[in-house]
């Protein structure tokens, strides 16, 4: 299996050029995610909504394209009460409403887009922990990596064991956690499963693919420490996935984390409970940090 991605395609090489001011602010900005995608597409993301979506360069317009959701594009007038007529052929919108510009995603346009996203992603939610966590630490190379019907929510290069791991983020309330795996193919088990076998059946060509994405993201000047400049010779894909939680007390983890343990074991290298999403996500070789569970 292979992932069409390219290093030298044009939308990476004119992002380099810098003469785009509005990705720089993007690139600076702390609480934005931006992930390459297959077929040589970049997402940006704010805490799990897109701010752009398959950003690709048109050679021929000489610009780039993109998508953004309506929901998410603040309104000039956005403090106005729409005014209505009504008759006997129905209900009409009598005013228009006109989208403010981004200009060049300065802080102030990007802090209103954001207080929209926000709006249908908040803290708890878990494509906000998610993308906490991908915001937070800087070894986290990909987000929501699609591949047929499975999405795999983050991918993380530990440095330490030189390892590329898999992870699922839940939040306590999620139901799957609790179902029987025999009755449930929705289950936690069956979707640990999923990546487990994904992994080991694909080992070089996420190899390959990983090491393009680090070579882009370096070149864009999106990779930090300690990830920066560093190369995946020698590396290996850890094919049992890590299941972490952002949103968990010490109260729920003491009543349920041993029976959720029970349930991976065979298909997850560990669970990590954190009650928010600062903590890293290193892999350890051993039980020891609280919380976080080495199966």
């Amino acid at each position: 299996m292979a992932f069409t991605l390219n290093p030298s395609d044009k939308t990476f090489i004119e992002l380099q050029t810098g003469k785009y001011l509005w990705w720089d602010n993007l690139k600076k900005n702390k609480n934005i995610s931006i992930q390459i995608r297959k077929k040589n597409k970049i997402d940006v993301y704010y805490n799990g909504g897109a701010i752009l979506g398959e950003l690709v360069y048109d050679d021929q317009k000489k610009a780039f394209s993109a998508r953004i959701h309506p929901k998410y594009i603040p309104l000039k007038n956005d403090n106005e009460y729409m005014s209505l007529t009504l008759n006997n052929n129905g209900v009409k919108i009598a005013n228009s409403f006109e989208p403010m510009g981004f200009s060049n995603f300065e802080s102030d346009k990007l802090k209103l887009i954001m207080a929209r996203v926000k709006k249908y992603y908040d803290s708890e939610s878990e494509k906000a922990i998610q993308y906490d966590f991908a915001t937070r630490d800087s070894c986290i190379i990909d987000a929501e990596f699609q591949f047929d019907k499975l999405r795999i929510d983050l991918v993380r290069l530990d440095v330490v064991s030189k390892k590329i791991v898999f992870i699922e983020i839940k939040t306590i309330y999620d139901s799957r956690l609790f179902s029987d795996p025999e009755d449930d193919p929705k289950n936690i088990f069956h979707q640990l499963k999923k990546y487990h076998e994904f992994a080991n059946t694909n080992k070089k060509a996420l190899l390959d693919y990983y090491g393009k994405v680090l070579q882009i993201k370096n070149n864009l000047g999106i990779a930090k420490p300690p990830i920066k400049d560093l190369t995946l010779d020698g590396w290996q894909i850890e094919p049992r996935p890590l299941l972490a939680f952002g949103d968990c007390t010490q109260k729920w983890i003491d009543k349920n984390a041993y029976n959720i343990d029970e349930k991976i074991k065979s298909v997850a290298y560990g669970a990590y409970y954190f009650g928010d999403s600062k903590p890293s996500l290193d892999l350890i070789q051993k039980p020891g940090k609280q919380n976080r569970h080495i199966l």
